[in-house]
């Protein structure tokens, strides 16, 4: 057994034990002396009035689950309700509700741990451990190298290596699956759900993560006629500063292939994920499209293509000055891209 392996403490097929949340972190676990520096870690202030109506809606959303898992359908009202933000106290079920949903098969228990514990050196090894050291690091369960959530995310990125050979690891992975497990807050459960978004069509990230990325080739397309047809002046003003020139902009990596989690402030990674989970990568477009809508002003006064780009690849500060995350999610519901006019750009 390699020595990267033995730091892994790999053997000890011990269960994770969730710790509870010390004081100076925020209610998803991220740590609160950030501001400024780290905008993945920041979330929206919840006021005592929305923290009612989120009671209220707590409430309904438990009854709503409770109804899923009696006649095993995914409930009418969970198309619109995605859309006015999943209760914090509701994610974990309904993630593992929709997974179940759409997935192909279930790994069991045993051979999960064939795969966690192996003790047999791969590939992705050392590109894993890199990715994971560099992960949520201001979440406290990501602190500290070689234990606790980086332990977990170590093994559970390794067995997805070996379960889907034809994706392997790609980088990025340890990021929307840090996201995952920071909710899911369990091994098995996030290996599953991370399969099921991997493997299933509805979602494109295998096809996004393979070698070559033929995926991401196609959500360019899709992403410019987004451009073409819908934001007419951003698309006009990218192209006279020379964007036809940039071949695959770094920031459709960070959109299309993990679902904007190394981007955007924690909260909306979360509601990305909810909405992403219903509709598949459809989604992703509208999200696309109601992000440009926010950052029309600030593309619009860019002199030059790199300019432009940077505001793209990090748009977390132009965003937060004109909205928060359950304006931002609403705002999709009005901004949604069907999946037939999808199709219809992939096929112009």
């Amino acid at each position: 057994m390699s020595k990267l392996l033995e730091k892994y403490n790999i053997k000890e097929s011990n269960e994770f034990i969730v710790p509870s949340t010390p004081e100076g972190y925020n209610r998803y676990g991220f740590s609160t002396l950030t501001k400024g520096m780290d905008y993945t870690s920041q979330c929206e202030m919840i006021t005592s009035s929305q923290k009612l109506k989120e009671e209220t809606r707590t409430i309904k959303w438990k009854k709503m689950l409770e109804q899923w898992k009696c006649d095993g359908k995914i409930p009418k009202k969970l198309k619109r309700r995605v859309y006015k933000g999943v209760p914090v106290e509701c994610r974990k079920e309904y993630w593992s509700l929709i997974s179940k949903s759409f997935q192909s098969k279930q790994q069991g228990n045993e051979n999960l741990n064939n795969l966690f514990f192996s003790t047999k050196e791969i590939h992705d090894d050392n590109q894993i451990d890199l990715d994971v050291k560099r992960t949520l690091g201001y979440h406290y369960l990501f602190k500290d190298n070689y234990v606790m959530g980086k332990r977990e995310l170590f093994l559970i990125l390794r067995a997805l290596s070996q379960e889907i050979p034809e994706v392997g690891y790609t980088q990025g992975m340890s990021d929307l699956a840090g996201i995952v497990f920071s909710i899911v807050l369990q091994r098995n459960d996030t290996f599953d759900l991370m399969n099921t978004m991997i493997t299933n069509e509805r979602y494109n990230l295998q096809s996004c993560l393979k070698t070559g990325f033929p995926g991401l080739i196609r959500c360019e397309k899709i992403h410019n006629m987004l451009l073409k047809n819908i934001h007419h002046s951003i698309y006009n003003h990218l192209i006279s500063l020379g964007y036809e020139e940039v071949q695959c902009p770094g920031f459709l990596f960070e959109w299309y292939m993990v679902w904007f989690c190394r981007i955007l402030p924690c909260d909306f990674c979360y509601a990305i994920i909810d909405l992403c989970l219903l509709y598949g990568q459809q989604a992703i477009y509208t999200i696309a499209s109601t992000l440009l809508h926010y950052l029309k002003k600030d593309l619009l006064s860019c002199e030059d293509i790199s300019s432009a780009l940077q505001i793209l690849k990090n748009p977390s500060k132009s965003l937060l000055s004109y909205t928060k995350c359950s304006q931002f999610i609403r705002q999709c519901y009005k901004y949604r891209i069907k999946s037939q006019t999808i199709s219809d750009w992939m096929n112009a």
